[in-house]
């Protein structure tokens, strides 16, 4: 493998974040989008873009009706997956066949009403994106519709068709999920996955890139910290440069079962000087190497910021489940409006979605919200998200 980014000293862009990427999303979205696409100034031009409407840091100005459309998009192609990774919410519970399949293209044609250029699309929300049938035309209409595009993969159906889709039609962004450099490692935690596999598909649609003079997708790697694995940071920094690949996002892992406990141990006190040895040496060789970096804090998250007690997620992001019903946000189940018999439009700014924003901004928070590992003071996975009732708790 062609180490030469590695070679010299080099400055590289490096990012601290608080605890996870939704973290720093939900702190401040639009930073996070200039940050992610600032390579790609179409997303970002002058033209009119919802990233310019959603709502500021500055929580006071926040209203119940919105003026502008979502920035962010969620349509969830796929529920099910070809992997049971070891820390994955999958692997801990096992989902009523009902909450398992793909959306059909009726329903995915009706959510793009909403979009627009510049809306970031994200075709991903509780399973493999690449398992869609109809995945290259999923691509082909939001790009048609001016969205910018990116999702998470376990890059196991990364095949020749769907890379040949990313790089005819544009897709931004490619976010590959690996959470271990060596194949010992990565095999342990991607159940049913494989590391040779893994490499083959990567490098495969890099050579797709250069054969059609392509930038895009551009490639990051998501690494999720935990005790077992951690070691492996400034490896996985080499790999990523080795691969053709800009970043490397790191965050810590959110505990679904006790065993999972042990391995979010590592950002308890005791562990946490250990961890900070590790990202500083990811540190090191991510500016050798020219690796866009994103760390987490190596211990517990930090208190709250002030001004910001509650989630934008409702006046900022669109969350369109498989069957065509919408909710706010990947955590919530409760059904704002379904597509099937609604147009996305009304549903933005209706009943359901005004009446959460009125509860956000009280003191009187939704159910799920209060229960959300997200929330900066929230470091596991609470059961009580798995009961359906508390997403029908009247508003």
């Amino acid at each position: 493998m062609d180490r030469s980014r590695c070679d010299a000293e080099g400055a590289s862009p490096y990012h601290d974040s608080w605890g996870s990427l939704e973290g720093f999303m939900k702190v401040d979205p639009k930073s996070f989008f200039r940050r992610l696409w600032r390579w790609h100034p179409r997303v970002l031009d002058d033209t009119p873009n919802p990233f310019r409407a959603t709502p500021p840091s500055d929580t006071s100005t926040l209203t119940d009706s919105v003026s502008y459309l979502p920035g962010i998009v969620y349509a969830e192609a796929v529920t099910r997956c070809n992997q049971r990774c070891t820390m994955c919410g999958k692997a801990y519970a096992p989902e009523p066949p009902e909450e398992l399949g793909y959306m059909e293209l009726a329903v995915y044609r009706a959510l793009l009403e909403i979009v627009r250029k510049g809306t970031h699309l994200s075709l991903f929300g509780r399973g493999e994106t690449l398992m869609h049938p109809d995945f290259p035309e999923m691509l082909r209409l939001a790009k048609k519709a001016g969205a910018a595009i990116s999702f998470n993969t376990n890059a196991m159906t990364l095949n020749d068709r769907n890379a040949r889709a990313m790089v005819d039609y544009g897709q931004d962004v490619l976010v590959i999920s690996m959470h271990g450099a060596t194949k010992e490692t990565y095999e342990r935690i991607h159940v049913w996955g494989s590391h040779d596999r893994l490499v083959e598909n990567i490098d495969r649609l890099n050579r797709i890139k250069r054969a059609r003079g392509a930038e895009l997708p551009v490639l990051y790697l998501q690494f999720v910290a935990m005790q077992s694995n951690i070691a492996e940071l400034p490896d996985l920094v080499s790999f990523a440069a080795a691969h053709e690949i800009r970043g490397v996002t790191v965050t810590h892992v959110v505990p679904h079962g006790e065993r999972m406990r042990i391995e979010e141990s590592l950002r308890q006190p005791e562990a946490a000087a250990r961890a900070a040895e590790i990202f500083e040496a990811a540190r090191r060789q991510a500016a050798r190497c020219g690796v866009e970096l994103t760390l987490p804090d190596p211990g517990l998250p930090p208190p709250p910021l002030p001004g910001l007690d509650l989630c934008i997620e409702p006046w900022q992001t669109f969350y369109v489940k498989f069957t065509g019903e919408v909710t706010t946000c990947c955590i919530s189940n409760r059904v704002f409006g379904d597509l099937r018999k609604e147009r996305a439009l009304d549903i933005w700014n209706g009943p359901v979605y005004r009446k959460f924003r009125e509860r956000m901004r009280s003191s009187r928070k939704p159910s799920e919200c209060r229960r959300c590992h997200f929330l900066p003071q929230n470091v596991q996975f609470d059961d009580a998200l798995r009961n359906p009732e508390i997403f029908t708790e009247a508003l």
